[in-house]
């Protein structure tokens, strides 16, 4: 007997959900900029702009560190790209056997070089102190991450749009299964590059974003939903502030290839 499956029936069924859930999620179109961390190019609707991201999971910026993109670009030359298969297929990538040996010398006694460390301390701090400082619901943590609550997927995700539209800031939402609902927040990762001006930036940013969609600030009641505010259309060109520290960080790049790595650059 053949049974027939509505596979695109139910793949449409599966989708509708996620949208009626708010959890239907359209990633923002960004391109790194290899030496100028934090900052990223995002092709909006509207064109392309400049953007400040504090999401990435690159947490100390090594991905654009000079010595990890020159061993990637070697291995590339002299291996090719690509692994070829999985390792019970064609073998084991000898790049990977002498990464996995280095991981293990690493665990307990980290190599990451110390201003690099000290950098992502101070600016996780200094970023948590900032957003409280400005009455924003930073949520307790003993980690790197500094998690913002926002308690609603709709207005989670509003949140991160008018960031990145309004203000050059891309953070990403974060919403249920990957937290639980009720707790939808934003997740900001700062790292070493993430200096005093940026920090300044984004609470000023997520403070007119809260008020905007009338989110609860310190000691203020939550509003009701029809006192909150459609997104307006993005602009197509970056933000004064965020011109700017493109142009000095390039500069920078030019007069020390090593900017990236020195606190405060």
């Amino acid at each position: 007997m053949f049974y027939y499956f509505d596979y695109e029936g139910s793949f449409e069924s599966a989708v509708a959900t996620l949208k009626r859930e708010r959890r239907y999620r359209v990633f923002a179109d960004l391109e790194r900029k290899a030496g100028q961390l934090p900052y990223a190019l995002w092709n909006g609707p509207s064109g392309s702009r400049d953007v400040v991201v504090w999401c990435s999971n690159d947490y100390l910026g090594m991905g654009q560190h000079p010595k990890v993109i020159e061993a990637m670009c070697a291995a590339a030359h002299n291996m090719g790209a690509g692994a070829g298969g999985t390792r019970n297929i064609s073998g084991t990538n000898r790049a990977l056997v002498k990464l996995e040996a280095e991981l293990a010398d690493l665990h307990g006694k980290l190599k990451a070089s110390s201003i690099e460390r000290a950098g992502q301390r101070a600016a996780v701090s200094a970023t948590r102190a900032a957003l409280r400082k400005a009455g924003l619901p930073v949520m307790a943590t003993k980690t790197h991450i500094v998690p913002v609550m926002v308690g609603d997927p709709d207005l989670c995700k509003r949140a991160s749009d008018l960031l990145l539209e309004r203000h050059g800031i891309y953070i990403q939402p974060i919403n249920y299964p990957t937290v639980p609902r009720g707790t939808e927040r934003l997740r900001i990762t700062p790292t070493p590059a993430h200096d005093i001006r940026l920090i300044g930036q984004l609470a000023d940013a997520m403070v007119a974003v809260w008020q905007q969609l009338d989110l609860p600030l310190e000691n203020e009641v939550s509003p009701t939903n029809d006192q909150r505010i459609q997104p307006s259309p993005p602009s197509a060109s970056p933000s004064p502030a965020v011109a700017e520290d493109v142009a000095r960080r390039k500069l920078s790049k030019r007069n020390d290839p090593q900017f990236l790595w020195r606190l405060g650059c």
